[in-house]
């Protein structure tokens, strides 16, 4: 499929985030926030997993301090934020992550995805794509 409901990436992410879980114990949260008008709402597959797998692959997560990802859906925007505590030595990178997801969207929507990094916090940006009639 080229683009899946927001509430069916919802469970894929679901699974993958108990896998991390297992692995990282209580060195990561995940938050969500959505509301429910934005759950039929489409992007393409497995994007929210790229966006947290790459969050937990570049930043720095302790049982004192855990990795806490925020994932809030609101205006047909999904942003997906964590705090900003890069590894002391850099995970190795294939950039595949962020520039595979804004050449999907690119090819989707005129709406740009967003990266910012703000006040210690990083951000991903990405519109949410409505239900063709």
């Amino acid at each position: 499929k080229d683009l899946i409901a927001l509430n069916e990436e919802l469970v894929l992410l679901d699974n993958y985030f108990d896998l991390e879980r297992r692995r990282f114990g209580d060195r990561v949260r995940m938050e969500l926030d959505m509301g429910e008008d934005q759950l039929h709402l489409r992007l393409p597959p497995l994007t929210l997993q790229l966006l947290v797998e790459n969050a937990i692959k570049h930043n720095v997560s302790t049982s004192s301090e855990p990795l806490t990802i925020s994932i809030a859906a609101a205006e047909r925007w999904l942003t997906v934020s964590n705090p900003l505590r890069p590894r002391s030595t850099p995970a190795r990178s294939t950039s595949f992550g962020l520039d595979s997801i804004r050449q999907r969207f690119a090819a989707l929507t005129d709406r740009p995805m967003k990266v910012s990094q703000d006040n210690g916090i990083f951000s991903v940006r990405i519109p949410l794509i409505p239900e063709e009639p």
